[in-house]
């Protein structure tokens, strides 16, 4: 099948990662498979050129008012006969509905977050990607139960919603064992600074945390600078500055999640899937994560939990939970081995494009 994934950009960020995973599985099945963005460039971006198994191709936008992105991509999948296209993000989405109709190429919206407080150029994309998916998408696809619920009760067409997990690429490499070395015990976060992230509510738990044990909080992750500026300053306004580090964005997740005894996911809002959470299962660290978005079903086999839940927004309640959890070793590292064990039997790419492969064959069959 000749396959166009469509997104934004590809610097960072949970859904690019995702694009990447899948157009990297569907190329080695034997498809070819287009990567076409608004903007060039990127972490990603890079990924796949030096990897070479997709085309890769820029619209090269030239502002968020530039609409003529649409005829170049109706354009592009005239040129390339493109028989299927996924749009990830409500932007990419509602540029790719004009194409997609055009060309009568069957299309598919991503739908990744739950819950968002979008701002408002966000929330008319967000508008016209319902409309126009109701009308003409072929299929919503969402990657958490907790999005498509989302999506769901904002009036997308139910009987075109549908569920494909995130799925990851295991390393090859063995993890250390959580709470068997480190002094302080290691508590860490990986993420985009961002308000959905809770991480004030995380960093006024520390406090209470730090009042029973000695422990140590590593926050790993990059975003707005004036509000990661904000957060450090909150931090020192806490008399955190001793036991906080900012460490910046985390180049090698493996080795970052491997110096951990415990992942605290504190997201107050927004999470649909969480790829971190994911990663943080897999390397087999004990898991602390609010209960937004998927997050307790992620954690969830056989009616026991592997991990941690906590309510979002209640400072007291994270930190009694982080107490309590790590004054049970043994309890800690049996739960961190079951989220181990989980996640591999879950959350693999190969299960992830397996299912967007049935999709596009479905649809592409269904169109000639």
């Amino acid at each position: 099948m000749k396959l166009l994934l469509h997104i934004a950009a590809l610097k960072t960020g949970g859904a690019e990662r995702q694009l990447t995973y899948l157009a990297k599985g569907l190329a080695g099945k034997g498809h070819k498979v287009h990567v076409v963005t608004l903007y060039q460039g990127g972490k990603f971006w890079d990924e796949l050129a030096k990897d070479g198994c997709v085309i890769l191709h820029s619209l090269e936008r030239r502002s968020r008012w530039d609409f003529q992105v649409i005829y170049k991509l109706w354009r592009y999948c005239r040129m390339h006969e493109i028989e299927a296209m996924l749009a990830l993000l409500p932007v990419s989405s509602v540029i790719a509905a004009i194409p997609s109709i055009l060309c009568r190429i069957p299309l598919i919206m991503g739908i990744r977050a739950s819950n968002m407080n979008y701002p408002l150029g966000s929330r008319v994309y967000l508008k016209a990607e319902r409309i126009l998916g109701n009308r003409f998408a072929a299929r919503f696809v969402a990657n958490s139960h907790a999005g498509e619920a989302y999506h769901r009760q904002l009036g997308y067409a139910e009987n075109k919603l549908l569920v494909i997990a995130n799925g990851l690429q295991f390393p090859d490499r063995l993890f250390t064992k959580p709470l068997t070395n480190n002094k302080p015990v290691k508590i860490g976060f990986v993420g985009r600074l961002d308000p959905m992230k809770g991480i004030p509510v995380l960093l006024e738990a520390m406090v209470l945390v730090l009042k029973e044990i000695q422990v140590e909080l590593v926050i790993y992750g990059e975003g707005d600078p004036a509000y990661k500026a904000r957060l450090q300053h909150l931090a020192a306004g806490l008399g955190l500055a001793g036991a906080v580090s900012f460490s910046g964005w985390a180049e090698d997740v493996w080795s970052v999640l491997d110096s951990m005894d415990v992942y605290v996911s504190s997201s107050s809002y927004g999470e649909g899937m969480s790829n971190t959470l994911m990663e943080a299962m897999v390397s087999g660290r004990v898991i602390i994560a609010t209960d937004v978005g998927d997050a307790r079903k992620m954690l969830s086999d056989d009616g026991q939990v592997a991990g941690f839940i906590v309510s979002p927004d209640d400072p007291e309640a994270l930190a009694q939970v982080v107490v309590s959890a790590l004054q049970n070793t043994q309890l800690c590292i049996s739960r961190a081995e079951r989220a181990k064990q989980i996640a591999q039997k879950r959350f693999s790419c190969t299960v992830m494009v397996d299912q967007y492969e049935r999709v596009f064959h479905e649809l592409v069959s269904a169109s000639n």
